[in-house]
């Protein structure tokens, strides 16, 4: 055997050894992953409450060997954005400092089961979702016992956070966070939401976050109070409908809204306070948003006033519990005599009125009936295939669509239409037939 060729056998001997080795040793590096997946455990091991934690990204160029051992995480300065990883096994000593953010994160409820539309809640049919400040909203129930026995609008499936769009019923007021002093400007930090039914609305209330927001206090209020127009009287305010309501319609406390006027030429000689308008009928159709004039309501003494307590007046009250979306019979209905100033809680009157209407949600036996109580049956249920038609002096379009909420004759739905996609506003007209709101 030459002494080149031994040469060889040695260097290919050496080679068979040392490359193994060197994939062992590339092998052989603490995964980035593991490292920021144990700070995060750590963080949430060490904090009360709920956060959502950010762990810093570590730079590709370092590498660290692999640690046998556990690793040992710990709070190396008086703060807790910074976390420090150690190995300490005696051939293989490192560690790390890792930086990280933790965002608080704000309880709100979800549904644990899928519910249907009309279904009745209850408090075991919640469970706490936790959610980061990005995708809080006013509108998220944050106290399951505001909501429990109200009935759901829609179907909802599991995980789904429970909003207060998602129930019948009920709608959020303004209320002072804390005590403020007359001459404060009110910002959106001053302000918190308090859920509470339709029917307890109060008379005054301001319900939109424009009407108060960088408007100044005329007088001081606390904590929990109520915001409402007296607090702000110096400003123009107006009332006006939540909905679109036909002519001989009775006006109650939750067809109506407060609104500040802050254009140039606000509108004269319109209504400012709820009272004025509870229990008058109207004279003409109008439409949600619509500022409410006295041309609009009879001229006799529709808002009925207190008179002596021998005056009584009959309302309808219910025989049975009703249930909800059932068109209501005569069989349904009983009557009882109240104090006839109580009519102008938007009570009927008339059991013709409530025939054939259909309950918001599941009704007593022997609860007096009022407006907000019913609705008009949907002509269109959600997901229904609908004819979209616009009519204009001298043509006349049609297309197909879907409704993506349920609707009664004149309810203003929107519809996903067909073949573009495009979501529009329409007013049902008939059964699966929408008219386009231009």
């Amino acid at each position: 055997m030459t002494q080149n060729h031994t040469v060889k056998l040695l260097v290919s001997f050496i080679l068979i050894l040392f490359i193994p080795w060197c994939k062992a040793q590339s092998q052989a590096l603490h995964s980035h992953e593991d490292i920021r997946q144990g700070v995060a455990a750590f963080v949430a091991e060490n904090q009360s409450g709920h956060y959502q934690t950010e762990v810093q990204k570590m730079d590709k160029r370092i590498k660290l060997s692999q640690c046998s051992d556990e690793l040992s995480f710990s709070y190396p300065f008086e703060t807790d954005s910074t976390i420090e990883v150690r190995c300490s096994e005696i051939n293989n000593n490192w560690k790390i400092f890792l930086s990280v953010k933790n965002r608080p994160l704000h309880k709100a409820y979800a549904v644990n089961r899928t519910l249907t539309a009309g279904y009745q809640l209850t408090e075991t049919d919640l469970e706490p979702l936790y959610i980061p400040s990005s995708k809080l909203s006013p509108s998220l129930v944050d106290n399951p016992k505001s909501v429990i026995g109200f009935s759901l609008k829609q179907t909802l499936r599991p995980g789904h956070a429970l909003l207060i769009s998602d129930i019948e019923g009920i709608t959020q007021i303004m209320v002072a966070k804390k005590r403020l002093y007359a001459g404060h400007r009110v910002t959106l930090a001053d302000i918190q939401f308090k859920t509470v039914p339709l029917d307890k609305i109060p008379e005054s209330a301001i319900l939109e976050q424009s009407g108060i927001r960088n408007k100044v206090l005329i007088k001081t209020i606390s904590a929990g109070h109520v915001y409402n127009i007296t607090d702000f009287s110096h400003l123009n305010f107006a009332i006006i409908s939540r909905s679109n309501l036909e002519s001989g319609h009775i006006l109650d406390n939750t067809d109506l809204d407060v609104i500040l006027q802050t254009n140039k030429n606000p509108v004269a000689n319109h209504f400012k306070q709820k009272s004025q308008l509870i229990g008058r009928t109207l004279i003409r159709d109008i439409s949600k948003g619509t500022i409410l004039l006295p041309a609009m309501v009879e001229n006799s003494p529709g808002m009925l006033l207190p008179l002596a307590s021998k005056d009584m007046i009959n309302v309808v009250i219910t025989r049975e519990t009703l249930k909800p979306d059932r068109k209501i019979t005569a069989s349904d209905l009983d009557s009882k005599q109240v104090k006839r100033y109580s009519a102008a809680m938007g009570y009927y009157t008339q059991a013709d009125e409530v025939i054939d209407l259909v309950p918001k949600r599941f009704i007593t036996k022997g609860t007096i009936l009022r407006h907000a109580l019913l609705k008009k049956p949907d002509l269109i249920k959600k997901g229904a295939h609908v004819t979209i038609t616009v009519t204009r002096q001298g043509f006349f379009i049609s297309n197909e669509g879907i409704a993506l909420e349920p609707g009664g004759l004149n309810d203003e739905i929107q519809i996903k239409v067909t073949n573009s996609g495009k979501i529009i506003t329409g007013i049902v007209d008939a059964v699966g037939k929408v008219k386009i709101i231009k």
